[in-house]
């Protein structure tokens, strides 16, 4: 598996500060949206929920698969408040 990642936390952002465009799109995918914090990686905006544990991936607490070989992974740093991206392929 090859990981690629810049290594650098983005701060997570409540929705109510989020665009209002931004609100209704992902208010329609998420019926719980309000409650969630949002984080913007590569053109995409993601919440946690949209993650599993990542127990089989060293060094990285969830992974959301984008095909069956390739997909995001999470690390949550500065206790949780802030969060790293890589990509992931197979």
């Amino acid at each position: 598996m090859e990981i690629t990642t810049n290594n650098v936390p983005r701060e997570m952002i409540p929705f109510q500060c989020l665009p209002k465009k931004v609100q209704e799109q992902v208010a329609e995918n998420y019926e719980n949206a309000p409650e969630f914090d949002w984080v913007k990686y590569k053109g995409w905006w993601y919440c946690l929920e949209d993650f599993m544990i990542a127990d089989s991936v060293k060094g990285w607490d969830g992974i959301a698969h984008d095909s069956y070989f390739s997909g995001v992974l999470v690390r949550l740093v500065d206790g949780g408040e802030r969060i790293v991206f890589g990509r992931y392929y197979c």
